[in-house]
């Protein structure tokens, strides 16, 4: 279930792209600095990390973007670099509604190019099997995405689809910004929305357990 949860806020947040914080936007090159809190709890090896940024790529399923070292307590900072055009994806609307049933959406403008960032953590030059990082909670229910548009965007959408919704409320500016998902405790309800991350977020390695299915 943990694995389901984080899947799919990372599905929701890169395929959707409250008045915004302005601090989510982020420019074209940032620096992205943190520690990742529970690698004892993980068993990871400390002695040699490497973290590295992906994009989804356009001839294969991943594309390398940035990478930066790791120091053994966990502390890390990796500049995301500026995407080129072909490194974008079209997004419209359809995104959105492919998958839910939507009374009120706005894209503005209808359509634009984007992508979005995920990590993963090396040891010893290899990746780990479990290796996603995140910025978010423990619980899987909170996550961060960095995601880059090639202008300014307006994304707002209330969805649908049996018992569950999606509330959508972006703002991006042209370069990276930061997107945030919530899971509501009952897993019905979803948020996504333009904004700073909580001060309780942490960088966690992705951690798989009996009801990681």
């Amino acid at each position: 279930m943990k694995r389901v949860l984080l899947l799919s806020l990372l599905y929701l947040l890169s395929a959707c792209a409250s008045t915004p914080d302005p601090s989510s936007a982020l420019g074209d090159s940032p620096t992205i600095k943190g520690t990742i809190t529970n690698l004892a709890k993980a068993g990871v090896d400390t002695s040699d990390l490497t973290i590295k940024a992906f994009i989804s790529g356009k001839d294969s399923p991943q594309k390398l973007i940035a990478e930066s070292t790791v120091s053994p307590s966990g502390v890390f900072s990796i500049e995301l670099p500026k995407l080129n055009d072909s490194d974008l994806f079209e997004t419209t609307g359809d995104d959105i509604t492919d998958f839910w049933l939507c009374d009120e959406i706005m894209f503005e403008p209808k359509v634009y190019n984007s992508n979005s960032a995920y990590f993963k953590l090396y040891s010893n030059g290899q990746p780990l099997e479990e290796g996603y990082i995140f910025y978010g909670t423990e619980d899987y229910r909170n996550l961060v995405n960095y995601t880059f548009v090639d202008r300014d965007v307006v994304t707002k959408a209330n969805c649908a689809l049996g018992d569950y919704t999606l509330n959508v409320n972006q703002e991006h500016k042209k370069g990276w910004n930061t997107v945030v998902g919530t899971i509501s405790p009952d897993k019905k309800q979803t948020k996504i929305f333009s904004g700073v991350p909580d001060s309780s977020f942490k960088w966690l390695i992705f951690i798989c357990s009996s009801d990681c299915s």
